[in-house]
């Protein structure tokens, strides 16, 4: 019972994550596009320090600032790193690199 409800909890998180980023990129592709890259470097270990200030310009974007997103997101992966798949967030990244394509 207690797996299940940790799993949801997690899934949720992943979730709202996508929904954010999903609605940053309404707004800006190229920012939204530089989250989700420095979200997948977290994911394969690059160190958090080396993305301070890397979003200074995105902050008019709606939702959580990139920074806060990325804290979260490397405090839940340091927890689940091997329980969770971030396809559906790479998906968002590689269908903003197609529609980038079409400008």
């Amino acid at each position: 019972m207690m797996s299940e409800q940790t799993n949801a909890v997690e899934n949720n998180y992943l979730n709202q994550l996508y929904k954010d980023l999903n609605l940053k990129s309404a707004m800006d592709i190229n920012a939204t596009i530089d989250i989700i890259s420095r979200i997948e470097d977290l994911s394969q270990g690059e160190n958090y320090e080396t993305f301070n200030g890397m979003f200074a310009e995105t902050l008019h974007l709606p939702g959580k600032a990139p920074m806060e997103l990325i804290a979260e997101f490397k405090k839940f992966w340091a927890t689940h790193p091997e329980r969770h798949s971030l396809s559906n967030i790479l998906e968002l990244r590689n269908s903003l690199y197609r529609f980038q394509s079409l400008d």
